[in-house]
């Protein structure tokens, strides 16, 4: 992936590989110690049925892994199937 400045991705629509929108990029997780990027937060466009079974952080901004992440364009695509779910 080339290099981007972070402050072009705030409010990026997320959307899956499979056409789900689920919402705009809110935050990115990274960590402190290696400075990896871990995760994006995204908020989530209402209603929530698609995102619903999605794992969510305690604001309610789905989690979707960095590895997860395909393209950065008009829209970041991800990968569906690398965004955990909720436990049942």
């Amino acid at each position: 992936m080339a290099n981007i400045i972070a402050s072009r991705l705030r409010d990026k629509e997320v959307v899956t590989d499979t056409g789900v929108r689920i919402g705009e990029l809110y935050d990115i997780s990274m960590s402190e110690r290696t400075g990896e990027l871990i995760a994006l937060l995204v908020r989530p466009f209402k209603p929530q049925d698609k995102t619903a079974n999605m794992l969510h952080d305690s604001d309610g901004n789905v989690v979707v892994p960095y590895n997860a992440v395909q393209v950065v364009k008009e829209f970041i695509i991800v990968d569906e199937r690398k965004i955990p779910q909720k436990r049942k």
